[in-house]
């Protein structure tokens, strides 16, 4: 008997030897309890919780790694659709945390010259948690923009709280990532087919860009008559100039 565990002894003396101690845990999902807007909206800090077990962790930026390090912090100023937190040790990363950057779309919006003759037709846009929302001249809530046949207003409907305004982007809409600051935008601006345009929504104190305000892109790609067809793609994270969609 006392030769049998000896014998179990060495076995298990082996095969610590050779396969080593048990593999351990990946480390848990980090706590980001922060995200907030840096650089008048031009990017983003995220804070998060210390992760036992964790020997670091790593910041995607649309699936790029852009910081490995012990840091619980990281600002980011670089447009992005999707950022990815994780925490990671020899065994492997985390489920990463995750936060959707993506500008919400709203394609082919129909919206009518305000001159339109039949009042039932929408010449005001609201957005609804950052869709496009056609709206008539009897509508009595808030609606953020109003079309006429040569400019777009940028005052806003039975608010006067809100304000926009209005920067005409160069180049395709594909690859305007990042709108124009404070200073940059007009009142009112000629709508012109096949023309983009950064769009700032701004909200009480007028004229002073801060974390209440919102950011968009549109397109107008077609105008018919007293129709317009228009796609808008809006920030929903309060603050953000990013309106990256591709």
């Amino acid at each position: 008997m006392k030769k049998y565990l000896i014998g179990i002894g060495i076995i298990l003396a082996i095969g610590v030897y050779f396969y080593g101690c048990p593999k351990g845990e990946v480390p848990e999902t980090p706590n980001v309890h922060t995200v907030k807007v840096i650089q008048n909206g031009g990017g983003l800090r995220f804070e998060w919780d210390a992760v036992d077990n964790a020997d670091g962790y790593r910041v995607y930026a649309d699936g790029v790694k852009k910081y490995e390090g012990n840091n619980t912090y990281y600002e980011l100023t670089e447009p992005t659709m999707e950022v990815e937190i994780v925490a990671y040790n020899d065994e492997g990363e985390s489920d990463p945390w995750t936060l959707d950057l993506t500008p919400k779309a709203s394609l082919n919006v129909k919206v009518y010259d305000a001159l339109d003759p039949d009042p039932n037709h929408p010449s005001y846009v609201e957005f609804v948690n950052g869709v496009a929302t056609p709206r008539n001249a009897n509508y009595k809530q808030q609606a953020w923009m109003l079309f006429y046949r040569d400019s777009v207003s940028t005052n806003s409907h039975n608010n006067p709280n809100i304000d926009a305004g209005f920067s005409a982007i160069s180049g395709s809409i594909d690859d305007a990532n990042i709108a124009p600051g404070v200073g940059n935008y007009l009142t009112r601006d000629e709508a012109i087919e096949g023309s983009a345009y950064y769009i700032w929504f701004d909200f009480e104190p007028i004229n002073v860009m801060g974390e209440e305000d919102y950011f968009a892109k549109m397109k107008i790609t077609a105008k018919s008559g007293y129709e317009y067809t228009v796609d808008f793609y809006f920030q929903t994270f309060k603050g953000l100039r990013w309106v990256k969609t591709k």
